[in-house]
């Protein structure tokens, strides 16, 4: 993974609450290298449970990768500068390599796809093929086959079954769960599977299908086995997905693909590059992020698709006065914060505008910066229904 410049903070198994205030300022090591602490709000008020997070410096200043575990996922998360999740995934599976056979044959047989995973399929407690999954640009995705020497053998057309009940357990205490179907708890024992999380989907024909979860102690790895069962409690397949392939690339204005420096030209001519970003899954790009800023009041974080650079979607950032807050928020800023002077106020609108950039549908969230004393300054981030999300002191 390319980095611009890489500073390590390692904050180990500090679990808080959401609403939970840190009231002690940052005070960074050298500027540039300064914990962004809206992007540790951010991903505490989110996650919650998460442990062991590792800050990975992307663009000084503007961009952070967030490594972290929750209890059943690894995650990938990318954070800027105003507290926005850029990026964000899950991840678990075993530490492996996709053979190369099956990226090339999906790469020229599916133009503009993106491969989202790739899980081996289990037989005999060996490799028997691979189930990888695809998708396209249109947003279909695709089920492939491929047997155990990479070779392609069929696309996967099943219909998708709706579920009836989800049950949520561990290896622990799954033998007195009376909603888990007798056939799961005797393969869980059966097969000596410990230590691990388990999430059972019962689907409209009875079938089953479960998802155990493990991490071993002192591993970064999660590994997780998934298990189909027909209503008879017969295993219909076993698979063992492979960890995403992930990796994040920051880039100039200069390398910009010409698709996109055309959108912008078009749609947004005033718009200065803040930052830019690649998104890479298994070795080929997912989609580019751009943030631009319009003028002094209003910004934008862009999305683009990765093989055809086609614009996605958008959040726009519009600076606010204190009279345009609603009245939700500035009653809860005066009573808990009497006298507080607005410093700096955004309204944060998360939609697809690709008819028009400037459509104003409903606020994701709301961002406010005051002082009230001239050493602190504080911010607090609201929800569109004017709860608080988090906050901090800068």
């Amino acid at each position: 993974m390319k980095k611009i410049h890489t500073y390590l903070l390692v904050i180990a198994m500090l679990i808080v609450s959401c609403d939970t205030v840190n009231d002690t300022p940052i005070t960074p090591i050298e500027k540039e290298l300064q914990l962004p602490q809206s992007a540790v709000e951010a991903v505490k008020s989110k996650y919650p449970d998460y442990q062991e997070l590792k800050f990975n410096i992307l663009v000084p200043e503007k961009l952070w990768l967030i490594d972290f575990f929750t209890i059943a996922n690894k995650n990938s998360t990318i954070v800027d500068f105003k507290g926005q999740f850029v990026a964000d995934e899950k991840i678990s599976g075993s530490i492996k390599k996709v053979p190369s056979e099956i990226k090339n044959y999906i790469y020229s047989k599916y133009q503009n796809s993106v491969l989202i995973s790739v899980a081996e399929v289990i037989k005999d407690k060996v490799i028997d093929g691979y189930k990888v999954i695809v998708l396209q640009e249109n947003n279909a995705r695709k089920t492939l086959r491929f047997n155990a020497v990479s070779e392609f053998i069929q696309e996967e057309n099943k219909p998708g079954l709706a579920l009836l009940a989800v049950y949520l357990t561990n290896t622990d205490q799954v033998a007195t769960n009376v909603s888990v179907p007798d056939f799961v708890k005797k393969f869980i024992k059966t097969n000596a599977i410990t230590n691990a999380g388990l999430a059972v989907y019962v689907y409209v024909d009875n079938s089953v299908r479960v998802i155990a979860t493990n991490r071993a102690v002192g591993s970064r790895e999660i590994v997780t086995t998934e298990i189909t069962f027909d209503e008879k409690g017969v295993v219909t397949e076993l698979i063992s997905p492979i960890e995403k392939e992930i990796s994040y690339e920051p880039f100039k204005k200069e390398v910009l693909p010409s698709e996109i420096a055309t959108y912008l030209e078009v749609n947004l001519p005033t718009a200065q590059i803040e930052y830019g970003l690649k998104e890479l899954t298994y070795d080929r790009t997912q989609s580019y992020d751009v943030f631009v800023k319009v003028d002094d009041k209003t910004s934008y974080l862009l999305y683009f698709n990765g093989g055809s650079k086609k614009y996605l979607k958008s959040i726009k950032n519009s600076k606010i006065d204190a009279t345009e807050l609603p009245e939700k928020i500035t009653t809860y800023l005066n009573i808990n914060y009497i006298g507080w002077n607005l410093v700096n106020a955004e309204a944060f609108f998360s939609s697809n505008f690709e008819n028009n950039l400037n459509e104003k549908t409903s606020v994701a969230r709301y961002t406010v910066e005051f002082t009230i004393d001239k050493n602190t300054k504080q911010v607090v981030v609201f929800a569109n229904d004017g709860t608080v999300q988090y906050q901090y002191k800068r």
